[in-house]
């Protein structure tokens, strides 16, 4: 059944010049088999120093550092800072950033990890800056990711710039212990700020007994292993030596960096056994080729890279250099971590994790901006800019494609493993090519995959509205769909779109016109087995930065044409013609089970709705009755839960989903995997 309801969002912007519509076809599969959206996709870095701000007044710490309502699922502390923040004490050094400085910033007295925390200022109590996030965290209702300390020392004072000759050891630092001796008897509390280490079990001791395990209501359960290693001390270039070379005093090396990351990881592993362990934040391309090492990949490397500059890391015995873009490193560092895993006898790293910024040059414009992000993903798209630059040895002149070789690399040497990206910016805050471009981002994460990702920079303006497109665009938190379908766009030059559905049966398409002078006219297919009803269309414009109300209108069928002013993201919400289709805002029974679809290859959807809040036990057995996964065990609100079943790893048969409430209720559905 087709339909041309065509909404106008051209009457809502005043924009001048406005040429004739461009024709572009969206083709959405909505009866498909979906595949979930990872909702830690929709996080940020908190506690970002502005460099708008002027003075002291213009600071903004703890929750005031972001703008409201942005209804974000995670967020992360990490950065610099974190890499030498001292627990103990909340003294902080943020190297090269900050004049090589103990607890004290260019802005402040107090250091700065504590202080733009919301912390206040020192002395602290312990912990302070990591329970002030964490508080904050829980107070918006997301998760939270903690950097934890792997370089080998933090500060020990507050005492101000540290010269070269009081570079680690000495008294300045204090040495990072990952097991602290007679662990876990040993552990305490209130720390000994007298001795010359702190020890990060202890320091997780500290965080479980105050919030518990990573099972647990207010649990952490998401570490990561410290930040950029690839800069903290590397061959002096333009007259730098790396972010931290009084803290990590050596050129790094490929194998002390591996060291370094199993041994804290071991430490995650046995403290909280149901922790994710993430890493290792790789900067940029330089250390996903060779942790440091200029383009050639010869002069100036670190000195055991013809260790790892070898097959199958170069080419996996395929003879393609370009069948990772030559991130040589990123699979050495996955194979190291897979065969320290294998010895471990469980995995060490659940969440491989990278940092991508958008090369200046491929961001130089509004009009490159919203195309930068292509590199991402698409094999037709070549950014201008010096890694795609033939001659310097990554691709040649060949497109980025970062998502699909990265994805390759981990299938290649470390499967299973999901990817993360903790840092990450396109840039544009003032300027509706930001929104789009942030837009743009976050859809392609949840197409791609992606299991976490975190924006770093002031979430205000432009990306701020990027975020509420997706996760308040109605006001009230309305939320993109957690199940992705497939959706395609016959331009993807001037237009991008992705479409989901929620747990209520309602169809979610987010539509970008990246054109500057011509309105989209989308012809959109949705391939819906019923006809959808009303329409309602949320957007940001030129206009402001604000996500307001477009249009509205009835639908009565399966494709709709939808036309969208130049420059403009479109939140455009379908819900099925009759009521019925819907599922009931709230449970009839203490607890409704559907698995959708039953019978499935590589993975599923539990759909679970409880009346009341309380401990949800969601578990999967085989035919023989033995569980064989936990998907869910801990305290869950009341309302909608979406539990995904990944089965890339499980035999063909039949399994059981069996789901236990708050009620002491048990609901359990039959469920098939084929091969």
């Amino acid at each position: 059944m087709k339909t041309l309801a065509t909404s106008t969002l051209l009457l809502l912007c005043s924009i001048p010049a406005i040429s004739q519509p461009m024709d572009v076809s969206i083709t959405i599969a909505s009866d498909g088999i979906p595949h979930p959206i990872s909702p830690l996709i929709y996080g940020i870095n908190a506690y970002i120093y502005d460099s708008e701000w002027q003075n002291a007044n213009d600071w903004k710490v703890g929750l005031e550092n972001q703008e409201s309502g942005l209804n974000v699922a995670t967020r992360r502390l990490g950065g610099n800072t974190m890499t030498s923040y001292n627990y103990e004490n909340g003294f902080s050094n943020s190297g090269a950033d900050d004049r090589d400085q103990n607890g004290v910033s260019l802005h402040s007295n107090n250091s700065f990890q504590s202080f733009i925390a919301g912390a206040g200022g020192a002395p602290y109590s312990v912990g302070k800056a990591l329970t002030t996030f964490h508080d904050h965290s829980l107070s918006l209702g997301a998760a939270s990711l903690l950097q934890l300390p792997g370089a080998g020392f933090v500060a020990a004072d507050g005492n101000g710039a540290v010269s070269a000759a009081e570079a680690a050891p000495s008294a300045r630092w204090k040495r990072v212990v990952n097991d602290k001796p007679g662990s876990p008897l040993s552990l305490l509390l209130e720390p000994d700020l007298n001795d010359d280490a702190i020890y990060v079990d202890e320091e997780l001791n500290f965080l479980m007994n105050r919030y518990g395990n990573a099972t647990a209501a207010q649990g952490i359960g998401l570490y990561e292993l410290d930040n950029e290693p690839g800069l903290w001390h590397h061959y002096p270039a333009n007259g730098e030596s790396g972010t931290h070379p009084r803290l990590h005093t050596q050129l790094a090396t490929c194998g002390d960096l591996l060291q370094k990351n199993i041994s804290l990881a071991q430490t995650i592993r046995r403290m909280d056994p149901n922790a994710q362990v993430t890493g290792p934040a790789m900067w940029g391309y330089p250390e996903f080729y060779s942790l440091w090492s200029i383009y050639d990949g010869q002069s100036h490397a670190p000195a055991d890279w013809d260790s790892y500059n070898i097959e199958p890391f170069r080419t996996n015995n395929s003879g393609d250099d370009y069948r990772y873009n030559r991130m040589t490193w990123v699979n050495a560092y996955l194979s190291n971590m897979k065969t320290a895993s294998d010895q471990a006898g469980g995995r060490l790293l659940d969440v491989f994790t990278i940092h991508y910024y958008a090369d200046g040059e491929a961001i130089s414009t509004n009009e490159k901006r919203m195309q930068a992000t292509r590199s991402l993903w698409d094999p037709a798209y070549v950014e201008t800019s010096w890694i795609t630059k033939q001659g310097n040895g990554f691709t040649d002149g060949r497109s980025l494609q970062l998502l699909p070789k990265l994805k390759q690399a981990i299938a290649d040497f470390y499967p299973d493993t999901k990817l993360g990206i903790t840092e990450y910016s396109f840039g544009g805050r003032h300027h509706i090519s930001g929104a789009i471009a942030q837009a743009d981002a976050l859809g392609i994460f949840g197409r791609e995959g992606v299991s976490m990702a975190y924006y770093f920079g002031p979430v205000r303006d432009y990306i701020a509205a990027a975020f509420r497109l997706y996760r308040n665009y109605d006001g009230n938190n309305g939320t993109f769909g957690e199940l992705g379908l497939d959706c395609a766009t016959s331009d993807v030059q001037n237009s991008s779109a992705y479409a989901a559905m929620d747990a209520t049966g309602r169809l979610h398409i987010i539509l970008l016109n990246k054109n500057s002078t011509q309105p989209l006219m989308a012809a959109i297919a949705t391939g819906a087995a019923k006809p959808w009803g009303k329409m309602t269309a949320y957007g940001i414009s030129q206009a402001g930065t604000e996500v307001g109300k477009m249009a509205e209108m009835e639908i009565n069928g399966t494709e709709f044409t939808f036309q969208a002013a130049p420059l403009t993201a479109s939140h455009i919400v379908l819900e099925p013609q009759n009521a019925s289709d819907v599922e009931r805002i709230a449970p009839t029974e203490d607890l409704e089970l559907t698995v959708a679809p039953n019978i499935f290859s590589s993975g599923s959807i539990v759909r679970l709705r409880q009346r009341e809040s309380g401990d949800l036990r969601v578990t999967l057995h085989d035919a023989l009755g033995r569980m064989v996964r936990t998907l869910a065990d801990g305290y869950q609100n009341g309302g909608s839960i979406l539990l995904p079943i990944d089965a890339t790893d499980l035999p063909a048969g039949q399994y059981r989903v069996v789901a236990r409430g708050a009620s002491g209720r048990e609901q359990s559905q039959m469920v098939t995997v084929v091969r």
